[in-house]
């Protein structure tokens, strides 16, 4: 993770700022996934459930509005991944995303 953080912060990434990380989680069933999305979506948690590009499973996408620190980035993800293990889920990676990335549904 650092690395990636080291590598923004060469780009120019201004970290004092909140950016949108998406946190993704596989599922084998779909129920699992929307009990998932439903528990962690909020007016400032964006959260979807989608197929997954290999053709297994489903991905619930989480988006937040975060510091793009490791600090932030580790416990939201911690927060996250115990959410999802609890529903039959694993995490699957986080990512910054660009504004029109973004979504909920």
């Amino acid at each position: 993770m650092q690395q990636h953080l080291d590598a923004a912060l060469r780009a120019g990434y201004d970290v004092s700022n909140d950016h949108a990380v998406a946190f993704d989680f596989h599922f084998d069933e779909r129920a699992d996934a929307d009990r998932m999305a439903a528990r962690v979506r909020s007016d400032a948690i964006e959260a979807r459930v989608g197929e997954t590009d290999a053709g297994g499973g489903l991905t619930v996408r989480v988006v937040a509005a975060i510091a793009a620190t490791h600090d932030a980035i580790s416990a939201v993800e911690e927060k996250l991944s115990a959410i999802a293990e609890r529903c039959g889920g694993v995490s699957d990676g986080w990512q910054t995303v660009a504004s029109k990335d973004r979504g909920g549904s």
